[in-house]
């Protein structure tokens, strides 16, 4: 006899794992044990606090990219040069800051300030130390800028259009 339904699943086929019900607005039916409304949250606030972080460590790096991309589009410069020089940049600054460590460890004092204590509150202490954390991140920021700028550069120019 022939089956009304050539859709509907076998008799020896499973109704989970891969084949899911949908539901008409279009999501299909989520696992029998949902998540915690706990682990959801601490998702939430681990993801601000990761954003949190990228603000503030790799705001002035960021800046800088731009700035250079911006300056490398206009003058019309190949994307090499952009990135020797922050090379050398870098090169030089950790060898100004006395070696990799101590470079690393002026860029990050926004972050050993941020994580100690501040009994005034975390507004002022932002408000107050905002420029010399700027300040700290910029000999690093700068070449790594540079390299991000040179190398975005290199990706547009030398991709097809299809492919961006």
């Amino acid at each position: 006899m022939h089956d009304p339904n050539p859709h509907a699943p076998t008799a020896g086929q499973p109704t989970a794992g891969w084949t899911r019900m949908v539901h008409p607005t279009g999501r299909p039916d989520g696992p029998a044990e949902r998540d915690d409304g706990l682990v959801y949250l601490a998702g939430l606030i681990l993801a601000a606090l990761a954003a949190l972080a990228v603000l503030m460590l790799a705001t002035t790096a960021a800046l800088a990219g731009l700035a250079a991309y911006a300056l490398i589009t206009w003058r019309r410069i190949r994307w090499w040069p952009p990135v020797l020089a922050g090379g050398a940049l870098a090169l030089l600054a950790t060898a100004a800051l006395g070696g990799p460590g101590p470079a690393l460890h002026h860029h990050l004092l926004a972050a050993r300030e941020i994580a100690g204590a501040h009994p005034g509150g975390l507004a002022d202490l932002i408000a107050v130390r905002a420029a010399a954390w700027l300040w700290a991140q910029l000999p690093l920021s700068v070449p790594v800028g540079l390299v991000a700028a040179g190398f975005a550069r290199h990706r547009v120019t030398h991709l097809p259009a299809s492919e961006l």
